[in-house]
This record gives structure tokens, C-alpha cells and sequence, in this order.
């Protein structure tokens, strides 16, 4: 991963979870949880994905 894509990432994880911490404290938490998915689907497709593909050439190594 480059470091642009990386800073990208961080600064709109950072926007988002700033977004949604304003809406809890306004009261609104149906609003604040609109960016869960968000943070799931990001989970299940980069972060697990690339885990899997660390593990994996690990086994080739051995």
C-alpha cells in the first residue's frame, strides 16, 4: 500500500469517525450508526483480505 492511499484512508477514517461522534453527541444515534457499514465492509474487504494473503505466503515460505 502506498503512503498516499494510506493517508487517504487514515483522514477519511478520522472524517468519518468524527462525523459520527458529532451526531451522538447531538442525539442522534440512528445517524451516528449510518457509518458502521461503512467500517465493516472496509474490515471485510482490505483488513481481512490482506491477512489472508500474509498467511497465505507464509505457508509457502515453510
Amino acid at each position: 500500500m502506498s503512503k498516499i492511499s494510506a493517508y487517504l484512508q487514515l483522514i477519511f477514517f478520522i472524517l468519518l469517525l468524527s462525523y459520527a461522534t458529532y451526531h451522538l453527541f447531538k442525539g442522534q444515534f440512528e445517524q451516528s450508526l449510518l457509518t458502521f457499514p461503512i467500517f465493516a465492509v472496509y474490515y471485510v474487504f482490505v483488513i481481512a483480505r490482506n491477512k489472508k494473503a500474509v498467511s497465505g505466503s507464509e505457508k509457502e515460505d515453510r
